[in-house]
């Protein structure tokens, strides 16, 4: 599921990570409810995008 990361420091006791995904709807959700309860995580958010090629 994940393609890429991204780690940013933004101050000595906060960091923002950037996961990029593919997979199937239901197994994305199901990852970001995971991180999202995982320890030490403040936040979380999920935004979808897809290329419409299933759509037409």
């Amino acid at each position: 599921l994940i393609i890429s990361s991204q780690h940013i420091h933004l101050d000595h006791d906060n960091c923002l990570e950037i996961i990029v995904v593919r997979g199937k709807p239901t197994e994305v959700r199901e990852l970001a409810d995971k991180l999202r309860a995982s320890k030490g995580v403040k936040y979380g958010a999920l935004s979808i995008a897809t290329t419409g090629k299933e759509l037409v």
